[in-house]
């Protein structure tokens, strides 16, 4: 799309702007044919989901051995005496807090993921490497 449409072409009015941008679209679905398609177009190939989609993500249930915390919607941890930021992304989302094996830290769980890590005895963010349980 950059090379074919936005680098050679100065647009008048954001109206303008869709027009050649829906144009593009057509052609590129339904008309120019895709060699990893066997020469056709996406629109000739295409085939619904027939998964739902759900807007709402359903609450994870953590196991009860350790506490749960509720990030709030800027993105911030609140936990013990200090406030962490770890990402807008995780905006109230909840998360799940156990000790590390070393007990100088705290490990920060979102589902089955391990997302950060906090010190213990200063309260700040050590780490925001994601790896998977």
């Amino acid at each position: 799309m950059n090379q074919e449409l936005l680098k050679n072409n100065c647009f008048a009015d954001l109206k303008e702007a869709d027009m050649q941008l829906q144009n593009w679209r057509q052609k590129y679905n339904e008309v120019r044919p895709h060699e990893a398609l066997g020469m056709k177009p996406p629109a000739q190939v295409y085939m619904p989901s027939t998964r739902l989609y759900t807007d709402a993500i359903a609450r994870y249930e953590y196991d009860t051995s350790y506490q749960v915390y509720k990030v709030n919607n800027w993105g911030y941890l609140r936990w013990a005496s200090s406030q962490i930021y770890l990402s807008e992304t995780m905006a109230n989302a909840y998360l799940e807090i156990r000790p590390s094996q070393s007990c100088d830290s705290f490990e920060v769980y979102y589902r089955q993921f391990k997302i950060a890590e906090i010190d213990a005895a200063t309260q700040t963010l050590l780490s925001r490497k994601i790896s998977r349980l």
